[in-house]
């Protein structure tokens, strides 16, 4: 019976301090709100397409209500640009990763069509030629049609990707293209769709898990303590 207390003491302080525990995101400077109006450097672009058009800005509606600006990405399926539903971007988004501590990029989305669209992320880098790494998620983040504006992390650590040519580690190390993308399958490639989506607050994140705060850590020793003398009882 006392064996059965003093582990059931155990559960119940370790249970308080896994709840103390839980990841959470912490923005490492990088983010793209939308503010001015422009598309900031975002494209709807099927990777390598040879004529990328810049998104749709809408100046109201977004996540912060009126006046809030935001991209509107459209896929109009058949062939071209717009044939598949991918925002890509050529400007503060191509980097190194790694280096950064990015590993989860975050964004307010809004499913604007009737379609329901698993997003997936990729990345290569192609400089003058063809990548010599890409990579993409294998786990979709579904965002159902008619979301409205819904928060969506996608993580990117290199576990967190398949390397589709090459090293994902690699591919997030000297990435010069970042698109977000629709995909039913596992493809490096998007499928051609009729969709509508809008993206805003596009940021990268590390994923970390906090520090308890006093009064749990109080908690945390305090039943620590009691255990100590519980098991120096029970010894005796």
């Amino acid at each position: 019976m006392k064996i059965a207390k003093w582990l059931i003491l155990t559960s119940l302080i370790i249970a308080c301090a896994m709840l103390t525990l839980g990841a959470y995101a912490v923005n490492v400077g990088v983010i793209d709100t939308f503010g001015i109006g422009s598309a900031e450097t975002w494209l709807d672009a099927l990777l390598g397409a040879t004529h990328p058009v810049p998104p749709d800005n809408v100046v109201s509606g977004g996540p912060s209500g009126a006046n809030s600006h935001y991209p509107l990405h459209t896929a109009l399926r058949g062939s071209g640009a717009e044939s598949t539903l991918s925002a890509l971007n050529l400007g503060q988004w191509p980097r190194d990763y790694i280096t950064a501590g990015i590993n989860a990029i975050s964004t307010d989305s809004d499913n604007q069509g009737s379609t329901h669209l698993p997003l997936r992320l990729r990345f290569a880098d192609p400089t003058v030629g063809s990548p010599t790494n890409r990579a993409f998620s294998p786990n979709t983040i579904l965002l159902p049609a008619g979301s409205g504006w819904s928060s969506v992390v996608l993580p990117v650590a290199p576990t967190d990707l398949i390397s589709e040519l090459g090293s994902a580690t690699v591919a997030l190390m000297n990435a010069t293209e970042t698109p977000i993308f629709h995909a039913q399958a596992d493809s490096f490639q998007g499928e051609e769709i009729v969709a509508q989506l809008g993206a805003n607050n596009i940021q990268g994140a590390a994923q970390a898990a906090p520090v308890p705060e006093p009064a749990t850590m109080l908690l945390l020793a305090s039943g620590l303590v009691g255990l100590a003398g519980f098991r120096k009882r029970f010894k005796k």
